[in-house]
């Protein structure tokens, strides 16, 4: 979904943090950026919510869900 809505780039964190401002470029980044965290927290189950509410870009969202699902073991 994230390819799909071209905003991959915000929850690999390619797409860099612009300051606050009222320009074209901040109104971009910002719809983006918005966009990606709607489909992560909407991808997920009600129940992984809370291991994310708190977290302010799509890039630490999709970084911690990696974190929850990744393997660690090799047996």
């Amino acid at each position: 979904m994230l390819i799909e809505n071209e905003v991959m780039d915000y929850g690999l964190g390619k797409v860099a943090e612009l300051e606050k401002d009222k320009n074209q470029e901040w109104a971009k980044y910002t719809k983006g950026e918005f966009r990606a965290q709607r489909i992560l927290i909407e991808s997920i189950k009600d129940h992984l919510i809370p291991f994310v509410a708190y977290l302010s870009t799509s890039k630490a969202i999709y970084d911690k869900l990696v974190k929850l699902y990744s393997v660690t073991t090799t047996s």
